[in-house]
């Protein structure tokens, strides 16, 4: 069952996804502008956007200085342990609201905003969907991101 489809299904169960605030950390630098660009090219609305940089609890094997993700379906990018029983991820997405992680100072492209958005948007938790193939909304959206310096 995919990430959307369980957190449909906890949500009808009552359980609202949990958010840890300490791992929260601010926004990253225009952070905002590019969520409202990528929001609107995707043609959607609202997304609850919450960024995780502090206490980050996947541990880089033989490496405890570093919080990256690892194994199958790794990004290679900083992890948090999921407060929501989804393991270790760079990224959750419930509904309109986005759980992601990122680096100071890296650039918004590197990070799942786009990608954590896309499953807002098209509920599609198994990447299956035009917006997750080659060439579709999401490595647009990365493409235009980057193009501005993002």
């Amino acid at each position: 069952m995919g990430l959307l489809a369980i957190a449909g299904v906890a949500a009808a169960a009552g359980c609202a996804p949990k958010i840890d605030p300490a791992k929260e950390v601010p926004s990253p630098p225009a952070a905002d502008m590019a969520q409202a660009l990528v929001m609107a090219m995707y043609g959607s609305g609202h997304a609850d956007v919450h960024w995780y940089g502090k206490k980050l609890d996947c541990i880089e094997p033989g490496n405890p200085a570093k919080t990256y993700c690892n194994g199958p379906g790794g990004t290679g990018g900083v992890c948090f342990m999921s407060d929501n029983g989804f393991g270790c991820t760079a990224g959750e997405s419930f509904d309109d609201l986005v759980l992601i992680s990122t680096m100071s100072g890296a650039p918004i492209h590197e990070t799942g905003l786009a990608h954590e958005l896309a499953h807002v948007r098209w509920d599609d938790p198994g990447h299956k969907g035009h917006a997750f193939a080659s060439g579709g909304e999401l490595e647009q959206a990365t493409a235009m991101l980057t193009s501005l310096g993002m």
